[in-house]
């Protein structure tokens, strides 16, 4: 019985994400989610209290999914920093890929103003991962490449920006530049470009 309910409760989820980012949270609809989900209203507010409660659950799961992915990488120990650096521009970009809900639930988060991210208080929820990140710019101050005044806050706003723009603006960049960035080899190249730029930059190559 137990079972059962766990399988209806991961079912509920997934087609709620799909609904949420899709939508949004004010554009999604129960109704919607229940009738995908062939169960009836009554059950998914019994699981999940509110259509709020609901959609933040799906919010913090593709949060955490991409996070423990992140953490799993930078825990990797013997590692040159170059590779590191390679590895995690293509974790990131392969995961926004093939992850394509992840990139819509937080582009609908940023556009609500972090409310639920603030009500979660995630403020220093990366600090595991700017400890990670601070093993790579330490092995680059060490080498005596990288500027003194980058550090690893810098260091992951910059790979961020550089990774997660080309997913929040592939389909007006597709249409305007020419390129199908949808094509899993157009982002291939973007990964070599984007890892080559960063292992420049933390060589001194960019001052």
């Amino acid at each position: 019985m137990q079972d059962r309910a766990e399988k209806t409760k991961a079912k509920i989820l997934s087609i709620a994400e799909e609904e949420f980012s899709a939508m949004g949270y004010y554009g999604a609809r129960i109704d919607a989610i229940s009738e995908k989900a062939g169960v009836n209203k009554a059950l998914i507010y019994k699981y999940f209290n509110s259509k709020e409660e609901l959609y933040k659950t799906v919010l913090f799961s593709v949060y955490d999914r991409f996070s423990f992915e992140e953490s799993e990488l930078l825990a990797i120990q013997d590692m040159d920093y170059k590779e590191k650096i390679r590895r995690y521009v293509e974790m990131e970009f392969r995961y926004c890929f093939d992850n394509p809900n992840y990139v819509r639930m937080l582009m609908w988060e940023n556009l609500n103003f972090a409310k639920y991210f603030k009500e979660r208080e995630l403020r220093n929820s990366k600090d595991t991962i700017l400890q990670g990140v601070e093993g790579i710019v330490k092995a680059a101050h060490e080498k005596g490449t990288l500027d003194q005044h980058v550090d690893a806050t810098q260091f992951l706003l910059t790979l961020y920006g550089l990774c997660f723009s080309y997913f929040t603006n592939m389909n007006t960049l597709s249409e305007t530049i020419g390129i199908n960035m949808h094509d899993r080899e157009e982002m291939e190249r973007r990964i070599e470009i984007v890892s080559n730029l960063l292992i420049t930059f933390v060589d001194g190559g960019m001052r």
